[in-house]
């Protein structure tokens, strides 16, 4: 993952003060500008995703948001950063990319959902990790978080994808990602031997190959109450099982 965060580090670097005087007379040049200028936020974005996963797996981690090379080794060899000091260079590099990337929805692009997105999923892990950890100063990431879900709920545009008789299961089976719900996807291509097999496990794949009771267990009941808490539930069998469920579980495996 310092792989990435290197990588990061490199791009911000390289494009610092950049015009591109030789593409002036381009008539596209204003947009190529603005594209690589975006490279610049992307890249905070990423750098960002990258150590917040690094906080969630382990806490305090050395941070570095500068170019460093082999022979750094007083860099290189440094202490662990706190991991508040990590989350707060995470929310600073989200807020830049928040208020300079386009706010175009593009499900396989980083924009400004998608940095709010991310900032709203960071600060409520770190808040809420923060408050039960007894570590002080949860609030403000919690007041973040909140104020991210906020402006991305009321300005962002996104609802369910509701189109067809099976919506739930055909946003799933889709080749391409519906920009009204998806915030950020990932491109497939057989071309490209980019491929997942999530529909092996679903009625649309191989049924020898399924989801556990565990999981279908918390589909809730079309009421909204929790199967689980009907009187008798573990010894139902199938057609007693599935009736009445959510109707998203009739889109997920074979009812």
């Amino acid at each position: 993952m310092y792989k990435g965060i290197s990588t990061c580090n490199h791009v911000i670097y390289e494009l610092q003060g950049l015009s591109f005087d030789e593409l002036k007379l381009n008539n596209d040049y204003a947009a190529q500008l603005h594209r690589y200028e975006n490279y610049k936020y992307e890249s905070r974005f990423m750098r960002a995703y990258f150590y917040f996963t690094k906080v969630q797996r382990y806490g305090d981690v050395p941070y570095y948001d500068e170019v460093i090379g082999s022979k750094d080794e007083e860099l290189l060899y440094k202490p662990r950063d706190s991991r508040k000091y990590v989350m707060q260079k995470v929310m600073e590099d989200l807020d830049q990319a928040i208020s300079m990337l386009p706010e175009t929805k593009t499900p396989y692009e980083v924009n400004k959902w998608t940095a709010l997105a991310l900032k709203s999923r960071a600060a409520l892990f770190e808040g809420t990790f923060r408050k039960y950890h007894n570590l002080g100063d949860w609030e403000e990431m919690l007041k973040q978080s909140a104020a991210a879900s906020l402006e991305l709920i009321q300005k962002g545009g996104f609802s369910l994808y509701k189109t067809g008789s099976t919506p739930y299961r055909d946003l799933f089976a889709r080749l391409d990602a519906p920009a009204e719900e998806i915030i950020l996807g990932r491109r497939y291509s057989t071309e490209l031997s980019i491929l997942h097999n999530s529909q092996c496990n679903s009625m649309t794949g191989n049924q020898r190959v399924s989801f556990t009771k565990r999981f279908v267990d918390h589909y809730l009941m079309a009421d909204g109450s929790r199967y689980t808490d009907k009187p008798g539930h573990e010894k139902n069998e199938f057609v007693a099982e599935v009736t009445g469920r959510d109707p998203r579980l009739s889109q997920t495996i074979l009812t």
